[in-house]
């Protein structure tokens, strides 16, 4: 039983790293790469950095959704933001990861870039509601959401969601 488990566990492998390249060719294919790409290691592509940040979208993707590796999927996406910190996909997806993971504290550092990075006031209120949200649920820490329906405030006027998460908050403490 067990030597079937570990062969079993070595063709996933493979599989895994079948689709990998796989879906590297497709990527180079389709974006008229050719030539961009050479493969040093089997699973290390040396590309330039717009085709690095493609490639490391798309495992990225492969990763979490057909083979449920979310771990690997969050290591991809970090990735690239190594390579374009303001990359709305990979922030997009590291959100998502991190919100059906439950990992609060990664999370918010992920609202807090994107908030950083808002080019419009409706971008900026949103990323404040959804950190002092966190702040105050899930992460149980009342005064950064205090301090965060403070900026709300400061920076949008009486917004009367604010204002009531103010008072909700100050009733606690």
């Amino acid at each position: 039983a067990q030597r079937r488990a570990d062969r079993r566990q070595r063709q996933l492998q493979l599989d895994c790293r079948c689709r990998c390249r796989q879906t590297i060719g497709d990527v180079v294919a389709r974006t008229g790469a050719a030539g961009q790409a050479d493969l040093v290691h089997a699973d290390e592509p040396v590309v330039r950095p717009a085709l690095a940040v493609t490639l490391r979208l798309r495992l990225g993707a492969l990763l979490s959704g057909q083979l449920g590796r979310v771990d690997d999927a969050i290591s991809r996406y970090r990735e690239v933001l190594d390579i374009d910190p303001a990359n709305g996909d990979a922030l997009a997806a590291l959100e998502g990861l991190f919100r059906q993971t439950d990992r609060s504290a990664d999370l918010l550092g992920i609202l807090e870039k994107r908030l950083e990075l808002a080019e419009t006031a409706e971008d900026r209120r949103a990323q404040q509601y959804a950190i002092a949200t966190l702040s105050e649920g899930p992460l149980a820490e009342p005064q950064r959401a205090v301090d965060t329906y403070v900026a709300i405030v400061t920076e949008f006027g009486d917004e009367p969601d604010a204002l009531t998460a103010l008072d909700r908050l100050y009733n606690k403490l």
